[in-house]
């Protein structure tokens, strides 16, 4: 090749770490929910919200389909945002025996507006799935009102497997398990819901969505490549790639903060201790940091302790769920250093 025809060598520059990448598809998803042409309203007939459950066949389980009231939105940390009145449809697609004599299936949780708005939106999941999220389309909170409270028919999965936490990867010696988190589980429960919801209000969706962030934008990029007509728009925050990649930061991060962190007798982690990274909100209390080289016992959260510390950076920070002005022992400082 002459020198005229060679290209220019790539140059591999590192990207900055992306903190706003939350922000930033919180506000894409809410421009997203709020925009465009709306269909006319559709009003359910709730009586046959019940009847959902005759669908059932053995590649097919209902193990709800009722009526859920207008009141506040399931939340683990008290009373969510108010949702309108839904039908609730929990099941699960293809169940089966797997890896070793273990069940497995493709869980779901479908919640329709009683007054639906024509819309549809996936609710993405979070690390390894495993754990059947109420399907708000909230984006971990982030959206308000959520999609569910807009008035969108709604949907989320367990990701084909079912898990204590989302970040066990058991599952994953099941290679069936494996394809299902990797796509097939998104692509089985869109079709399946959006059946459910032309039955349920005799009306297909005008127009469908996908929410996530994390692994939920690794579904939202990979929804994009492999099933292009399932969705009109897609909010894909911070994707989730190069998953070995993270497994070895994951490891580095638990090293870290088990160097760090205090133990308690038996030498596990309190419950109520937590290690917060640079930029993380702490829920409260009290951090002890290592600012420039120097101890310093600050009050507040993380993004408090920063700005107490005068922009200086925090090098590491340690939060306890305890009351304001507790006192911190020489021996947790000496952890910290």
């Amino acid at each position: 090749m002459s020198k005229a025809m060679r290209f220019p060598r790539a140059t591999r520059r590192r990207r900055p770490v992306d903190r706003a990448g939350l922000s930033r598809a919180s506000v894409l998803a809410a421009a997203l929910l709020s925009g465009g042409a709306h269909a006319a309203e559709v009003t359910a007939d709730t009586s046959t919200c019940a009847a959902i459950a005759d669908l059932a066949r053995p590649d097919f389980l209902v193990e709800k389909a009722e009526i859920v009231p207008a009141g506040p939105a399931p939340s683990a940390g008290g009373e969510g945002e108010p949702l309108p009145e839904h039908c609730l449809v929990q099941g699960m697609l293809n169940p089966r025996l797997g890896a070793d004599g273990r069940s497995f299936g493709i869980g779901f949780d479908l919640r329709m507006p009683t007054v639906w708005n024509g819309r549809f939106a996936f609710h993405g999941g979070g690390g390894l799935d495993g754990v059947l999220n109420p399907a708000l389309g909230d984006i971990f909170g982030s959206v308000r009102p959520s999609a569910l409270a807009r008035g969108f028919a709604v949907v989320s999965s367990d990701g084909g497997h079912r898990s204590p936490t989302f970040l066990d990867p058991t599952f994953a010696l099941d290679q069936q398990a494996r394809l299902d988190y990797a796509f097939n589980a998104m692509d089985r429960v869109t079709l399946k819901a959006k059946a459910l919801v032309e039955r349920y209000y005799d009306s297909a969706p005008e127009h469908s969505y996908l929410l996530g962030c994390s692994n939920g934008g690794r579904q939202g990029m990979l929804a994009s490549q492999r099933f292009p007509h399932h969705f009109d728009g897609i909010v894909a925050g911070d994707p989730a790639f190069k998953l070995s990649r993270i497994a070895m930061d994951q490891a580095w991060n638990i090293q870290v903060a088990a160097r760090i962190a205090p133990q308690d007798e038996a030498a596990q982690f309190p419950p109520r201790v937590a290690v917060a990274a640079l930029g993380c909100r702490a829920p409260t209390s009290l951090v002890v940091a290592r600012v420039a080289g120097a101890e310093a016992t600050l009050s507040g959260d993380v993004r408090a302790a920063r700005r107490t510390a005068g922009g200086r950076q925090l090098r590491r920070a340690q939060v306890y769920h305890s009351s304001p002005g507790s006192p911190v022992s020489s021996a947790t400082i000496s952890r910290v250093r």
